[in-house]
């Protein structure tokens, strides 16, 4: 949902700035949000009028962030009885019995500004091959 203008419109914006460091923003994000409370959003909305331009990628880079993350379920069967009012909330009760559920978010680095001339590109391609099989 933060990516709401896709690589094409977001790479000619960047193609303009061809000057700026792949890893400064990660600085100045990490000020801004240092022991802050509150919308996130309304923080970055701050953060790019101090920063300027450069912060606008911000969005983009962290759905970047969010569709390469990786995740882990894992299930571990529980011997016994457990009431649904035990207080755990990561116990489940099945037909087959009760699993004591975890799930973990891996993978969540920070991307620098080069991923988006290469999701760019990559989108290109896939759209050049797909016009060829027509």
């Amino acid at each position: 949902m933060l990516d709401k203008e896709g690589s094409h419109s977001t790479y000619k914006k960047l193609s303009k700035h061809d000057d700026w460091n792949n890893w400064s923003f990660v600085n100045k994000i990490v000020d801004v949000m240092k022991n802050s409370k509150g919308c996130v959003k309304c923080k970055l909305i701050e953060a790019s009028q101090i920063y300027g331009d450069e912060l606008m990628f911000i969005p983009y880079l962290i759905s970047a962030i969010a569709k390469d993350c990786s995740l882990m379920v894992t299930f571990r069967k529980l011997v016994g009885d457990f009431s649904e009012s035990s207080g755990h909330n990561h116990i489940f009760r099945t037909n087959y019995g009760y699993y004591l559920v975890n799930i973990g978010i891996f993978d969540l680095y920070p991307k620098p500004l080069y991923t988006i001339q290469k999701h760019y590109k990559r989108n290109k391609d896939i759209f050049k091959a797909f016009k060829k099989e027509k």
